[in-house]
């Protein structure tokens, strides 16, 4: 027998608790709502395994709340790193048993949180005081030889008490089995059912041995659930309560259901999917109800604050396993550190001549894949060549984030460019350094970026020119900014084309006698999907080299061609003196606005004005912020697409303040407009660069934007509000090139999530913002920029 510390006095103080992240609260609320009806002289906790958001009445009533980080669990970052989200939440409970007895409570009492409770639990608080120092109910109290799973042999491998439900008294022996229960979750909270352990749960098995007086519940209305419901008898009794095998039942284990497919009770069986008798049915619908109005289509499914690295890379299944298997001991916080680790060498793998190696992340995945292994042998140059060749071809089909991979992509290209001697030509005194080639002109993304690589070129000391291209430019071209660069015939030894690689070959042949033969070329083209079509490759032939202005565009072209592609970050760091007049445009002036912008030259349906006005509706209708928040969409060039703004026009609920403002402003107007504005929104699905964002980063105007695609260079949870997605395949006539592409889907839940915390945060956020601002000074302001060209300059040379 287990012999512990704890103090025995018994006074019967209860505490209840349930452990939970924010991706539950609906759930949550409703396991909370029900149990203090049922136990209003409990004390109730949640322990929240995440971190807290500050939205107004997230949180379940007349509950403390802790987060899992508050329970001295050892070497927590480690602890959380290691683990999943369903994991982490299971880890948790023994450390919360420990907590509260400490907090001098006598009974306590676990339940899942998609539990509801209907009555008190009497049985569970009858068989505690009469001595019971554990309570604990069984998956089955018959056998279950069903062809059908669950059935018992399922059971005994998941464990033969169901660990949704627990308790445990004040008493001899249980402080040292709730110690030995939390040192082997520290490490072994995992799903390894045939190597007999199943998170939490299964340890609880050996508990009857450890400990005397283990209270084994039969009584079929506690913790009903799929896995016994088909061995007891469900009726309804009058409105809204139910009887099991005729006794009113006190709780309900809704473990697996999913409220989209509210016919079946849950999605772990296939039992109970259909011809459910009329008080399943009645059950179910009673339970879709209290999470509707608990916030069930409210709360977005993200928001889990120990998902992401520091960076905001998502953290891969396989890389939580390689941790734990690897590293039980961990030096500092790995949600800061263990990205940097990843992309480090890994010992006994080979390094091939062109300085290609094999990362910690690539040995990890292929240490995972038999077809990896297989194929790449990592002891050699070739396996460690093809491994390179293969992440970043494929890396993302096993769901590792881009930002994961941008080491590798940078050693790929850095080979290429080992392999490759070309150097721009001799100089000569007259010689002009660089020319710079585009829509200098031009009022488009392209033109601007154009504009700001000529400018930062100047602002290096060098001697440059820039020559303007009218050739099929639809937009007006009245922006002067560079005027004093521009020559009809550049004169620089690298030629420097800011145009895309569908209308390269095209300028370069109908200017090539202003261009000559004889400088250096590098393209510097924008695409704004991951994968770069074929069929444009070869308009890069007449160039030596490609200048990606991204990191989503450098992957998306370093497999695609023999050219070196070296990321080339474009001068950001915008000012404005630009007082803008929101009454001169009729926009509200005491409303908290939010803004988007686009041109419906660049593809509506890539920009996604719809998601925009779908996830302002989400969040705001009905609401007590609808009088004081605002969304201004501003768009230019509609008239090439009238139907277009008409659809825009028709997605908009007239019962909030949505403006659309056609105009066409100057630079200086369009960044006091980006000023002026309380967020700026992007919900695009996919990015080149993402200029929007970046203008409203860098001018201290908070930020919401797809995490997908090149704007996660900019946008993480420390700079912004990032929205999840989900990865969609495009459509024939979605974009150019769409057949076999994919692009994100925002989370409408999760977008109207981040307008609402944007506008509570609103007074509180000058932290956020300057650490956005001093992430575009750091990676695209003027200074760091230059010092990247100068680096590319000098190793060719110039």
């Amino acid at each position: 027998m287990l012999r512990g510390t704890m103090p025995v006095e018994n006074n019967n103080r209860t505490a209840i608790f349930t452990i939970s992240s924010n991706n539950y609260m609906p759930y949550t609320r409703t396991l909370i709502n029900s149990s203090v009806a049922a136990h209003p002289d409990a004390d109730h906790f949640l322990c929240l395994a995440d971190a807290k958001v500050g939205a107004k009445d997230f949180y379940p009533e007349k509950c403390q709340i802790l987060e899992a980080s508050e329970l001295g669990i050892p070497d927590f970052p480690g602890f959380a790193f290691r683990y999943d989200i369903m994991e982490m939440n299971t880890a948790a409970k023994p450390y919360m048993f420990l907590h509260l007895f400490e907090q001098n409570y006598d009974r306590v009492v676990y339940f899942d949180p998609d539990i509801k409770v209907y009555r008190e639990i009497t049985p569970v608080f009858d068989a505690l005081d009469a001595g019971a120092r554990a309570v604990f109910t069984p998956h089955l109290t018959e056998p279950a030889e069903t062809t059908t799973p669950p059935d018992d042999i399922t059971i005994m491998r998941a464990g033969i008490y169901n660990l949704g439900f627990a308790a445990f008294r004040r008493s001899e022996g249980v402080e040292e089995v709730l110690r030995w229960w939390a040192r082997r979750l520290r490490y072994q909270c995992i799903n390894a059912q045939n190597d007999g352990i199943f998170v939490d749960q299964k340890f609880m098995d050996l508990v009857p041995g450890f400990l005397p007086d283990v209270a084994i519940l039969r009584n079929t209305t506690l913790n009903a659930a799929y896995w016994n419901l088909f061995q007891r008898y469900l009726e309804e009794d009058g409105d809204e309560d139910w009887l099991m095998d005729g006794e009113p039942l006190i709780f309900f284990h809704f473990s697996g259901y999913d409220p989209r497919n509210s016919q079946q009770l849950s999605k772990h069986t296939t039992m109970f999917s259909e011809n459910n008798g009329d008080a399943l049915i009645s059950l179910l619908h009673d339970y879709k109800n209290d999470l509707k109005r608990n916030g069930l289509y409210s709360t977005p499914k993200a928001n889990y604050v120990y998902d992401c690295f520091k960076s905001g890379a998502k953290i891969p299944t396989f890389v939580r396993h390689y941790f734990r298997n690897q590293h039980l001991t961990w030096d500092g916080n790995p949600f800061e550190n263990f990205q940097s680790y990843l992309e480090q060498p890994s010992l006994g793998t080979a390094e091939a001549p062109d300085g290609l190696v094999c990362t910690n992340l690539m040995h990890a995945l292929w240490q995972t894949s038999d077809y990896l292994r297989a194929t790449y042998d990592l002891t050699t140059a070739s396996g460690v060549t093809g491994l390179s060749q293969w992440f970043v071809r494929h890396s993302h089909q096993s769901g590792i984030d881009p930002r994961l991979t941008h080491a590798i992509v940078e050693r790929v290209s850095n080979a290429r460019r080992w392999k490759r001697k070309n150097r721009p030509p001799a100089a000569h005194s007259s010689d002009t350094d660089i020319s710079v080639i585009g829509y200098l002109t031009a009022n488009t993304g392209v033109g601007e970026v154009g504009r700001l690589t000529l400018k930062s070129l100047a602002g290096s000391g060098r001697r440059v020119d820039g020559m303007d291209i009218d050739l099929n430019v639809a937009s007006s071209r009245t922006n002067m900014e560079v005027e004093a660069f521009l020559s009809d015939k550049p004169g620089g030894r690298l030629h420097l084309f800011n145009i895309n690689a569908d209308q390269l070959p095209l300028v370069q042949s109908s200017y090539n006698d202003r261009l000559g033969n004889d400088a250096y070329r590098v393209a510097m083209p924008f695409w704004e999907l991951a994968d770069f079509p074929d069929a444009w490759i070869s308009s890069f032939d007449h160039v030596d080299e490609i200048w990606a202005p991204s990191r989503f565009i450098q992957s998306g072209l370093v497999m695609k061609t023999n050219k070196p592609v070296i990321h080339m970050p474009v001068s950001l760091d915008f000012t404005t003196e630009q007082i803008f007049d929101r009454k001169s445009l009729r926009l509200p002036e005491e409303r908290f606005i939010f803004l988007f912008s686009f041109d419906f030259l660049s593809f509506r349906s890539r920009k996604n004005p719809e998601a925009v006005i779908a996830a302002f509706s989400a969040a705001f209708k009905g609401t007590y912020y609808s009088d004081h928040v605002s969304l201004v969409i501003k768009c230019v060039n509609s008239h090439h697409v009238p139907d277009e703004l008409k659809r825009i026009r028709d997605a908009i609920d007239n019962s909030l303040d949505v403006h659309i403002l056609e105009a066409e402003l100057t630079r200086a107007e369009m960044l006091g407009l980006v000023q002026a504005a309380d967020c700026v929104v992007s919900l695009h699905r996919s990015e080149g660069l993402g200029l929007l964002i970046a203008e409203a980063m860098a001018l201290g105007t908070p930020v919401i934007a797809t995490d997908y695609s090149a704007t996660t260079d900019l946008v993480t949870t420390d700079t912004g509000y990032p929205v999840e997605y989900k990865l969609k395949e495009l459509k024939a006539g979605d974009y150019p090139f769409a057949a076999g592409q994919v692009w994100a889907d925002p989370d409408i839940s999760h977008a109207a999530w981040q307008m609402r915390k944007a506008v509570d945060d609103a007074n509180d956020n000058d932290e956020m913002l300057e650490r956005a601002r001093a992430k575009i000074i750091a990676n695209h302001g003027t200074e760091a920029v230059i010092r990247a060209q100068e680096r590319r300059l000098q190793e060719l040379g110039l």
